[in-house]
């Protein structure tokens, strides 16, 4: 639900253009009571990817999509969702891709939960 738009936008906006080999990496990882997913491409980059979206008019959806499905997540669940997006660079400061990163609490109630008791 939150990871699928990432890994979209990825593709999309990061790899669609770029030259050579092009990755997307998913990892997830915990300590103590958090669970992070990052995802991690070697695309074009966000200022690139933008630039080439003013010239089509096209305006990216998929950030908002996550932000409400956060918002709503935090809501249904009483939690505190963190989601931040970082650009890339190579060692001479050239774009090098995006890293997104999620991070929820893990042992959350599911809606299953809350009817049972």
């Amino acid at each position: 639900m939150l990871i699928q738009p990432i890994i979209e936008n990825a593709i999309k906006h990061g790899l669609e253009h770029k030259r050579g080999e092009a990755f997307i990496t998913v990892n997830f990882s915990s300590e103590n009571t958090i669970l992070t997913c990052t995802v991690t491409d070697n695309g074009i980059g966000r200022e690139q990817s933008e630039q080439r979206n003013k010239s089509k008019s096209y305006k990216s959806v998929s950030s908002s999509i996550i932000k409400e499905r956060i918002q709503a997540l935090s809501i249904i669940y009483n939690i505190q969702l963190h989601y931040a997006t970082s650009d890339l660079y190579s060692e001479d400061g050239k774009p090098a891709g995006t890293l997104v990163s999620i991070q929820m609490p893990i042992g959350i109630k599911t809606m299953s939960d809350h009817f049972q008791n």
